[in-house]
């Protein structure tokens, strides 16, 4: 299958979804797009992941686009960038690629926890991926459980799985 995005309308996501100035960026690309004109924008993602606060910003623009957006995996798109992925109207993965999604995690903690911390920190956590766990479910039809598996497993899938799990709607 012959596949061609067009140059005046695709967007790269190629680094570590960490970069405030990066995401900036696409956002402003993606609305500049959108205003432009209503033909899709294709987001071709390679990442590995990164801050989910800056990956829901993401898909809230790709939400309220006037323009659909058309995700790509090209490479790779774990962690928060599979969230990003699946927010895209339409979903291509291409045929070496991967995807997957994992139990929120934090890293880095510098300070010390109390107990008090702890538990309203873990409360924090226990929501994130609830609302990680019905995104996933709703932008792929899978039911709880197989979402909250595949993200305890932290379950890398190849571009077959994607389609046949729903994450993906096409392999390009």
């Amino acid at each position: 299958m012959s596949f061609t995005y067009p140059s005046n309308r695709t967007i790269y996501l190629s680094k570590n979804i960490e970069d405030e100035d990066f995401i900036e960026n696409i956002l402003k690309n993606l609305n500049a797009l959108a205003n432009e004109s209503e033909e899709p924008i294709y987001l071709v993602i390679n990442s590995i992941g990164g801050l989910r606060v800056l990956a829901f910003a993401i898909c809230d623009a790709i939400r309220i686009s006037r323009a659909p957006v058309y995700t790509v995996i090209q490479g790779q798109a774990l962690s928060s960038a599979a969230i990003i992925f699946l927010a895209g109207e339409k979903r291509y993965i291409t045929k070496y690629s991967r995807i997957m999604i994992h139990d929120v995690s934090v890293d880095g903690i510098d300070k010390k926890l109390t107990e008090s911390d702890f538990k309203n920190f873990r409360k924090k956590l226990e929501k994130t991926n609830k609302e990680i766990v019905q995104f996933v479910m709703e932008r792929t039809g899978l039911s709880r459980r197989k979402v909250k598996n595949l993200m305890k497993k932290e379950r890398e899938l190849r571009a077959k799985e994607a389609v046949k799990f729903g994450f993906a709607h096409q392999i390009i």
